[in-house]
């Protein structure tokens, strides 16, 4: 930007810590060359008037002042037959002084400005550089190993900055998770990573990552030859928010209310109860983020939406807890997230859904946050509806144990035999009986078929859901006369998609019974049905069970249809859940199909996906079974070392499928390469899991393999 000689005035703008400062220094530094007359560092960290401005130039000149002359005109003057960088820092306690800034430029045609500001100064000769955050590991991210993490800037920072503390610092194993959830809580900031890493002499990372809930109280102690308002956190952000005037910092407290991002219909929704309403929530918003204290999230929608860094956001919400408005601002924040939430649980089931859902998931975190305002207050009825609302959620994004846990919440708190009650318990045991609970799932649907006065529709699908969890279980009969009465019980209320959840679990029952021409009519008719109703995401999970059948049926070519064509509605929706099986399932039909490349791909993907929610178990099946296709591809070492990571990630999982699966392909990879007693190990450890697990096709593989090693000596 300055090397472009239209660009007068070059302002890097950021928020406190973001390291501002170095950055033009060695901008400067960089940039020196092009100038004759040199670059100088002018610091206005004291500067609180026009007078302390131009004061502040001259002694960088060592201009005196002329006795009938101001000094302002001593400065132009001087600057005027120069051609220089000037590097004014710390521009924003006087930004009202950005005019001065444009008419020195104007008259000194060969001088640039490098500007380093919280503020913008919104003159016409100035180009802006927004100084981004140090980028850090995604907060699901299974950043177990050391190598994966330094190719993020912010975890280098912290490690140099660490080993300038503890010279022997090492990122391992034991503490790399650590690390990498501190420099993601500290969004990337250099300040308060170098304040943390500094911490590192007495604080190892896994026990400064449990201290850092209040990390403006722990982030302190930086270089006493530091400006003071760099040697803690809380300075830092005390000289930002010291420049706001008083609607705006009332503002500012406000928002803390808002745990995720801010969008503009929510700000005005809330802000009212701050004396804030009409076109001020735009005029407050505009000067948040001119100060920094605001970003826009790189989300591309209709409408910006806001947000705060986390240590912003701390900072914040001290302010807010000390301010009158605490109360109704809360209230209020509760009471537009709970009435969303409602709103949009009517849309969870149509033609709006994908609309709905990717807005939930977008306020997931404030509607989290409006049901702990609400728990507090004791509103039981409205805590338990937003509560079960977001476990639907969540359970779409494949976090069951959340989902779980918050179902777990809204059975226990909403009243006894209340409809909020009924359909909190109804949802809980359907997510116990997916998430292989099947007995206490099947407990709790029960009791909720057994409620009073129950609705027809939610009474049926309890019924497929509890046919669904017996299927599961083997017990075939007692699922298809439960499926009978919910099929007479929707075929009565004229219900489609009460109809359509029937003939997706009769589907299934066909299914799990070697009925695969009536399973596929089954599942078609369900696609039939869900479409009358507009449900995108039960269309896709329809087609998938779809693509499963035509596979038990030989049918590949139509099994892959229907797989792709459900990754696509899946996609669309959001449904990670559902997503992770199709991609492992068409994954395992196009290597079965000798499709390599497509099955490299859907692995990956499923890797992708499963690391980014922290699913354990379907990660370890992604990277077994992109160890199997490059074993096919005869890529051996690369399998290897696919597989003894599926073997890592597989012993975090626990015991199931998919472990084994890691053990299995992990024994074929041993195998290939002669390494026979390692082979013979993990083939072993397979063996047991799939006879635990009563999994019979891969208890064949793995004792095939113990055979064929065994015969080799």
């Amino acid at each position: 930007m300055l090397t472009r000689s239209e660009h007068a005035v070059v302002t890097i703008v950021g928020p406190g810590g973001m390291g501002k400062t170095r950055t033009a220094l060695q901008v400067a530094a960089d940039v020196l060359d092009h100038y004759e007359d040199g670059a100088f560092f002018v610091d206005l960290a004291a500067a609180t008037s026009s007078r302390g401005f131009y004061v502040a130039i001259a002694d960088v000149f060592q201009i005196a002042e002329a006795p009938g002359r101001t000094l302002q005109a001593q400065v132009t003057d001087h600057l005027q037959r120069k051609r220089l960088l000037l590097l004014l820092d710390n521009f924003e306690q006087i930004s009202s002084l950005a005019p001065d800034v444009a008419q020195i430029v104007s008259s000194c045609p060969d001088l640039q400005c490098l500007v380093t500001s919280r503020v913008p100064l919104h003159i016409r000769p100035e180009i802006i550089h927004d100084l981004s955050p140090l980028s850090t590991p995604q907060k699901f991210a299974d950043c177990s190993e050391p190598d994966q993490l330094t190719q993020f800037e912010s975890v280098r920072l912290f490690i140099d900055r660490a080993r300038a503390a503890v010279p022997n610092f090492q990122v391992s194993n034991d503490n790399a998770p650590a690390v990498a959830e501190i420099c993601h809580r500290l969004d990337g900031i250099p300040l308060a990573i170098e304040l943390a890493a500094a911490r590192t002499r007495v604080l190892p990372p896994r026990a400064m990552l449990a201290r850092l809930g209040k990390c403006l109280d722990l982030l302190t102690g930086g270089a006493l030859d530091l400006p003071e308002r760099q040697q803690t956190l809380r300075a830092t952000l005390d000289w930002s928010h010291d420049l706001l005037d008083r609607h705006t910092r009332a503002a500012f407290a406000a928002l803390a209310s808002f745990d995720g991002l801010i969008r503009l219909e929510a700000a005005e929704a809330v802000l009212p109860a701050a004396g804030i309403s009409g076109v001020a929530v735009i005029d407050v918003l505009q000067t948040l983020l001119d100060q920094s204290l605001l970003i826009v999230a790189p989300l591309e929608e209709p409408e910006p939406i806001y947000a705060m860094l986390q240590t912003v956001h701390e900072y914040a919400a001290e302010k807010l807890q000390e301010s009158p408005e605490h109360g109704p601002v809360m209230n209020r924040h509760a009471g537009y997230f709970a009435e969303l939430a409602a709103r949009a649980r009517e849309h969870f089931h149509g033609p709006d859904q994908v609309r709905w859902i990717r807005l939930v998931w977008l306020e997931f975190e404030n509607m989290r946050g409006a049901a702990t305002t609400l728990r507090r207050r004791r509103d039981t009825e409205e805590f338990a509806h937003l509560a079960t609302n977001l476990a639907m959620l969540l359970d779409i994004k494949g976090r069951i144990a959340d989902a779980l846990s918050l179902l777990e919440d809204a059975v226990s708190e909403a009243h006894s035999g209340s409809l909020v009650h009924t359909r909190a318990l109804a949802y809980y045991g359907n997510v116990l009986a997916d998430s292989g609970r099947e007995e206490e799932g099947i407990r709790r649907m029960r009791e909720a078929r057994a409620v009073d006065e129950l609705p027809d529709d939610l009474a049926c699908q309890l019924e497929c859901d509890i046919a669904r969890a017996m299927c599961q279980l083997k017990r075939y009969e007692d699922a298809a006369d439960m499926l009978g009465t919910a099929r007479s019980r929707a075929a009565a209320i004229g219900n489609d998609f009460a109809l359509a959840r029937v003939f997706l679990a009769q589907g299934e029952l066909a299914l799990r019974t070697g009925e695969t021409t009536r399973s596929r009519e089954r599942y078609r008719l369900a696609i039939d049905h869900f479409t009358e109703v507009g449900d995108r995401r039960q269309i896709a999970l329809a087609m998938q069970n779809l693509g499963v059948a035509a596979y038990f049926d030989n049918d590949l070519d139509e099994a892959r249809v229907q797989f792709n064509a459900a990754i696509g509605v899946m996609t669309e929706t959001g449904s990670t859940r559902d997503l992770l099986i199709v991609y492992n399932n068409l994954g395992s039909l196009c290597l079965a199909q000798e499709r390599h490349d497509e099955a490299e791909q859907c692995f990956k993907s499923l890797i992708a996906l499963a690391a980014q929610i922290g699913d354990k178990p379907k990660l370890t099946a992604g990277q077994g079974g992109l160890a199997d296709v490059l074993l096919a591809q005869r890529k051996t070492e690369d399998a290897l070392a696919v597989s003894e990571a599926a073997l890592r990630t597989g012993s975090r999982a626990g015991k199931c499928l998919e472990s084994g699966l890691a053990h299995r392909v992990a024994g074929d990879c041993y195998a290939a390469v002669e390494r026979n007693a390692e082979a013979l190990r993990e083939y072993t450890e397979a063996e047991k899991l799939f006879s635990d697990l009563g999994e019979s096709e891969e208890l064949q593989r793995a004792r095939e393999g113990i055979e064929k090693v065994q015969a080799k000596g």
